[in-house]
């Protein structure tokens, strides 16, 4: 069996994400991190626990994707058809 490293969780974080930030959107982020005492990481998450996402935006991981309507194309006339 391998061994574990780190804190045993009820929350594990499977996804990574990189994200570019301008300037002004880094100090607000930084900002946050200073007030709340925490990681960048974990400011962002409380971000959007907060509800600073919509809802609706939510997607669950496990769904099947829809799928898309595909338009049909237009129907070419033959010569002489009139």
């Amino acid at each position: 069996m391998p061994r574990r490293l780190g804190r045993p969780t009820d929350d594990p974080k499977s996804r990574t994400i990189v994200v570019r930030l301008s300037a002004r959107h880094y100090a607000m982020l930084a900002a946050r991190v200073k007030a709340d005492g925490v990681g960048i990481s974990e400011a962002l998450r409380r971000l959007l626990d907060e509800g600073r996402v919509a809802p609706e935006a939510v997607v669950n991981p496990r769904a099947a994707p829809k799928a898309r309507a595909r338009a049909k194309p237009p129907v070419r006339s033959r010569k002489g058809d009139a």
